[in-house]
């Protein structure tokens, strides 16, 4: 059969512990029905140019003038500013989410 991939964000606005708890639980999910060989999870990281990077500098409009976009410290910025849980939280649970699989993307942000 077909080997199964399968990515997930957390750190949407928004973001809660219930919200985190169901999608680790729907990750375990898929990848005890199916065959789910690969997973992986990240962190949202507001990009420029993408529409959480446009919410992102309404907030911190400082940061359209950076030449060079400091991704680790936007992406603990956005959580901060637009999720309801801590960012080591998120940052477990995407460790979680991407071993739990065969193989994982070799992300974990």
């Amino acid at each position: 059969g077909a080997d199964g991939r399968n990515a997930r964000s957390s750190g949407l606005p928004g973001e809660t512990q219930d919200t985190l708890d169901e999608t680790v639980s729907f990750s375990e999910h898929l990848c005890n029905i199916g065959n789910i060989s690969t997973i992986g999870a990240s962190i949202l990281t507001p990009i420029p140019g993408s529409p959480a990077y446009e919410m992102f500098c309404e907030k911190f409009p400082i940061y359209k003038n950076y030449d060079i976009f400091p991704i680790e410290g936007s992406r603990r910025l956005w959580v901060q500013e637009f999720c309801n849980i801590d960012y080591s939280i998120l940052e477990k649970a995407t460790n979680k989410i991407s071993s739990m699989a065969k193989s994982n993307y070799g992300f974990a942000r």
